[in-house]
């Protein structure tokens, strides 16, 4: 989470995430919980940061609550397009920033090629089953 916390930039700093972990770990809390309910708790956070972490917990909630309702591919689009990801991949110039695009253009084009598979015709396939069969290739691979 601390690696999509601010990414895209959404004015959630280091401070604010050292606040957070320091919080989180002082208190014995799951990070996320405090998250989604900074009012509940005391962590050191001015009114602008708080509403940035309450908004940025409530995309994480929105998308949550789509996971059974919205296919995969359709979700994952969503989720990269909404959240800016796409966007600012596709203005970025370097090497790193181009090829960061054309991989999530390839999982993109994978997750929609999941879900159009003839074996699945007419089924509804959530982004978590694709994940999930993506976990199981990836210990097969290991084997």
């Amino acid at each position: 989470m601390k690696r999509i916390i601010n990414y895209p930039a959404r004015g959630i700093g280091k401070t604010t995430l050292n606040n957070l972990d320091n919080y989180s770990n002082a208190k014995n809390i799951n990070i996320w919980d405090i998250i989604k309910e900074t009012d509940q708790y005391s962590v050191e956070l001015n009114k602008g940061i708080r509403n940035k972490v309450q908004s940025f917990a409530q995309i994480i909630v929105d998308f949550s609550s789509k996971l059974k309702k919205i296919d995969a591919y359709d979700l994952a689009f969503e989720i990269a397009s909404s959240t800016g990801l796409l966007k600012d991949l596709y203005t970025g110039k370097s090497p790193e920033e181009i090829s960061k695009y054309e991989n999530i253009q390839e999982l993109l084009n994978g997750i929609k090629e999941f879900t159009q598979n003839p074996e699945r015709s007419g089924k509804f396939v959530s982004l978590e089953e694709y994940m999930e069969n993506v976990a199981l290739l990836t210990n097969a691979d290991k084997e």
